[in-house]
């Protein structure tokens, strides 16, 4: 096998680097990386019903789409990713088998156990500490997995409260489950480039790995694949193809009420009520479903100076 840590922490061009090595190599390869605070959501997913969409975009927190299926996972600078690349037999593939020699990892170099679900997930206490996914492209196998190390578990708590109550369609839902960080169940907690490092060295042993190093001409590739892709809203959050919106909130002690009815990421159908009453002379027809493009909708309306501060828990 081959192994290649990434430098960058931007999440567009990590998420970039593993769809090219996994589309255009044949190569077993070993992929590590670090993302600057975001949310990654599954392939299948609805953005808006799996996160708390209004905190995450006050609080600055992007959100990207990758190419597996899977849940919704939080990703920050305490947290170690990882991907396996395969060439193999799919009908022989055990994902299992890809998780032990983390499992081996823990054990031998940091005494502690760890547990593998039956969903391919690792374990410490009854908490998780890794949610794994895979996708399959031709003859090549992904298998990649999240691990928290010292992860801010308070803001993944914000950023992960669901909010599927107000939509509906046919989106993959993430089944949560209850965190934990791994240094917090260490006897001697190490710094977390630290971890990565033994990490990377158990790995580079178990597996035998090379080096892989990328050309001038791939790296480019990669940050175009990142910005005609990974950086974009039709990829992030246009992908489902249909979805509706319902909501009621009290603003200034109306109550508005919102119904939406949205099909790659276009509104096809709004209603607006203010007290029960339908709101006259604005349709958000043929708008994007997100928050600069209604700003941009609403902006000289007398609806939004009512509503301006609020749009964003009355729209998502």
């Amino acid at each position: 096998m081959r192994l290649y840590s990434s430098q960058s922490t931007d999440p567009a061009i990590n998420h970039a680097t593993e769809e090219y090595l996994f589309k255009n190599f044949s190569d077993e390869i070993i992929l590590l990386y670090i993302n600057q605070s975001s949310l990654i959501v599954g392939k299948h997913q609805n953005v808006f019903a799996e996160v708390n969409f209004p905190y995450c975009y006050q609080q600055g927190i992007p959100v990207f789409r990758r190419i597996s299926g899977g849940g919704t996972v939080y990703h920050d600078e305490g947290n170690l990713n990882y991907s396996f690349l395969f060439s193999r037999d799919i009908s022989k593939m055990n994902y299992h088998d890809n998780l032990v020699p983390l499992k081996n990892f823990f054990k031998e170099k940091l005494n502690l156990h760890v547990d593998i679900s039956t969903r391919n997930d690792l374990w410490v206490n009854n908490k998780k500490i890794s949610g794994t996914a895979e996708h399959i492209f031709k003859q090549r196998i992904l298998h990649h997995g999240t691990l928290l190390y010292n992860a801010e578990l308070d803001i993944l708590k914000k950023a992960l409260q669901k909010r599927e109550d107000f939509y509906s369609g046919k989106a993959v839902q993430s089944v949560r489950s209850i965190t934990t960080n791994i240094s917090v169940h260490l006897d001697h907690p190490l710094p977390f480039q630290e971890f990565a490092g033994l990490l990377t060295d158990h790995l580079r042993k178990e597996f035998q790995t090379e080096e892989l190093e990328l050309s001038e001409k791939q790296y480019d590739d990669i940050k175009k694949l990142a910005e005609t892709k990974y950086r974009t809203q039709e990829w992030n959050f246009a992908y489902p193809r249909k979805y509706a919106f319902e909501k009621s909130t009290l603003i200034n002690r109306k109550i508005y009420e919102v119904e939406l009815k949205v099909e790659h990421g276009v509104i096809t159908e709004s209603t607006i009520r203010i007290d029960s009453e339908p709101v006259s002379g604005i349709s958000l027809k043929g708008i994007e479903h997100y928050p600069s493009n209604l700003i941009e909708a609403l902006n000289e309306t007398e609806l939004w100076y009512d509503i301006k501060d609020e749009y964003l828990e009355m729209f998502f």
